[in-house]
């Protein structure tokens, strides 16, 4: 498939592309650095980095992999420079390989639109949380 996209490198001018005819994905992706924890019946939980996540799955970067189709759950921390918004969300592992684990998940994310309206807080620190409820 031939598409138009901006090319940033040349002043926002448009150019040609080629989409690979195999490419799985029908859903927007967006690049966002949070941390990421994987949870699963069968292991201890996970802690990642995202790499990206679309409305329908999310890639993060791990240590370990796990096998596919295991399920699991997702929890992704966005952090501000205040606060801190926590998303759950249940998966099944589609893709483990070369340090990355990729999850679709079994529902739409709903919470998807605050990655991109809160592009500026990726890759954020979280703030001290000392004063803050345990769970």
């Amino acid at each position: 498939m031939v598409g138009i996209r901006p090319d940033e490198k040349n002043g926002g001018a448009f150019k040609e592309f080629m989409t690979e005819q195999n490419e799985k994905r029908s859903r927007l992706r967006v690049d966002y650095e949070a941390v990421v924890t994987i949870c699963t019946r069968e292991q201890d939980a996970l802690v990642g980095q995202c790499a990206n996540v679309s409305m329908d799955g999310i890639l993060v970067q791990v240590d370990t992999l796990l096998p596919m189709d295991t399920d699991c759950g997702v929890k992704i921390v966005l952090q501000g420079p205040n606060s801190t918004l926590t998303i759950d969300i249940v998966g099944v592992v589609a893709r483990s390989e070369d340090g990355y684990i990729a999850v679709k998940f079994l529902n739409n994310l709903e919470w998807w639109a605050i990655f991109t309206i809160y592009a500026q807080y990726s890759g954020n620190k979280a703030m001290n949380t000392s004063l803050c409820c345990s769970e």
